[in-house]
């Protein structure tokens, strides 16, 4: 990938995604999720926004832009609908902070003629400088290198809004809780397919640096023999997408990934930009999986419940997040604390600088601890849910970081048994980390494949909510 020069204005970075080569999370980075080139405009607000950034970008377009300055602005049209499209991808997600990625190159994947983009490659980058040079957005170059056919390749570069530009959309009135309604998705981009090798991916255990969990120490690793199962699920589901029409997404494309070990980790995830997993509640009614509505199927409170199970304890009644002596009022907050405990494996002494400032102001992680193991006392060994030769194969310093990637491999394990049975019998499922997405007509099907799937595993079903979307 060849880099352009940033504007004099701006610090130039360095190339890559080490923590020392800018001021950026480096795993953050490496998140992101590809630039959403499928979204405009859809409310007066969004409208407004977007006028307003088109005339600011203006005299930053190059020596034909500042010669129209106060003269007739032919492109006007074509300005203001293009930067719509570039706000719609950054604000959509970049709302809550979160990077996109987009390569800098024309020769990449992402250009290419075949995906039908609604711009071509120099007038999305032209438009991008001229925000940089006005301190809209935060930026970090992708790493270029050289193919084995000689030609210039490269990691996609991140873009997000900056400060200054997410207090402007604020004060135009277009908050993160507004996104798909302001920035709607009309054209989902095509998702360059993977190799039937990269279907599933290993990733070795992270370190720890100063007590931290360092996610970004992770390496690709070669598939552990004994998989060869997991590999043949991931080529039979991704057959079975080939063989199924999708609308309101783009067509699934899904890779598996796991942490050192089968038992750790095992997500599924949805690649590109709009993809059915990273769609809202609201814009996932919009999917059909050939030509039929769809259902959505998720397991009740996913993780406790499971950990429950593995501790051979009762099943959570009622709410599972009301707990003694806290109000109702606290609900998110005591979610947010399972979060962060399961991804921890200890209770939470303080928020992270993550935590939204709602829940920071509420209440303090340590004022739900003793609440939370008075109901669910057997979370104090929350340990005990790992098998001792895991236990001792990561090492004390990560059997902490074990539980929570041991629950979402079995969690994995049990979606991927209910899939299994699904593909069986020619149907199709789309995978939700804790749920399934099926057509309508399937959802019985489906209910009795994961129930069948959580008494394999757990010996016992999981309360399933069914939300036909």
């Amino acid at each position: 990938m060849i880099e352009t020069a940033p504007p004099s204005s701006m610090p130039k970075l360095r190339a890559g995604f080490s923590p020392a080569s800018h001021p950026y999370e480096a795993e953050e980075l490496r998140q992101a999720k590809s630039f959403s080139l499928g979204r405009i405009p859809n409310t007066d607000a969004a409208h407004a926004l977007t006028a307003r950034i088109a005339e600011d970008i203006r005299p930053h377009l190059g020596k034909r832009a500042q010669k129209a300055i106060g003269t007739r602005d032919k492109g006007r049209e074509r300005r203001v609908n293009e930067t719509g499209i570039i706000l719609a991808g950054l604000l959509w997600r970049g709302l809550r902070g979160t990077w996109s990625a987009v390569n800098q190159s024309p020769s990449a994947w992402f250009w290419q003629k075949t995906r039908q983009l609604p711009m071509k490659h120099g007038a999305f980058w032209t438009k991008i400088e001229a925000m940089r040079a006005l301190g809209l957005l935060d930026f970090v170059p992708g790493k270029a290198y050289v193919g084995s056919f000689g030609d210039y390749l490269g990691h996609a570069s991140r873009l997000r809004p900056s400060k200054q530009l997410l207090e402007l959309a604020h004060r135009y009135r277009c908050t993160s809780e507004n996104a798909a309604h302001d920035w709607k998705l009309i054209k989902p981009a095509p998702v360059e397919p993977l190799s039937a090798q990269n279907l599933v991916v290993f990733n070795t255990v992270p370190r720890k640096r100063n007590g931290r969990v360092d996610a970004s120490s992770k390496q690709l690793m070669d598939i552990p023999s004994g998989c060869e199962d997991l590999q043949a699920f991931m080529q039979s589901l991704t057959q079975a997408i080939a063989r199924s029409t999708f609308t309101g997404c783009s067509t699934p494309v899904l890779q598996a990934s796991f942490s050192g070990r089968r038992e750790l980790g095992g997500r599924i995830y949805a690649q590109g930009a709009d993809n059915y997993q990273t769609l809202t509640q609201e814009e996932r009614k919009q999917i059909t999986i050939n030509d039929e509505p769809v259902a959505e199927l998720d397991l009740s409170a996913s993780f406790l419940s499971i950990a429950l199970a593995l501790l051979k304890q009762a099943a959570p009644e009622g709410d599972p997040y009301d707990l003694p002596g806290l109000a109702k009022a606290h609900r998110e907050a005591i979610k947010h604390w399972f979060v962060t405990f399961w991804q921890t494996g200890r209770a939470p002494t303080k928020w992270s600088d993550r935590t939204s400032q709602t829940i920071r102001d509420s209440i303090a992680p340590t004022d739900i601890t003793n609440p939370a193991f008075e109901h669910y006392p057997a979370l104090k060994n929350v340990k005990a849910i790992l098998p001792k030769e895991l236990l001792e194969s990561v090492g004390t310093p990560m059997q902490n970081w074990a539980v929570g990637q041991y629950l979402v491999g079995v969690e994995a394990s049990i979606m991927r048994q209910a899939m299994n049975t699904i593909l069986e019998a020619k149907g199709i499922a789309l995978p939700m980390h804790d749920g399934l997405i099926v057509p309508q007509s399937h959802l019985k099907s489906a209910q009795e494949a994961l129930d069948n799937s959580m008494l394999f595993h757990l010996k016992r079903k999981i309360r399933l909510t069914t939300k036909t979307i």
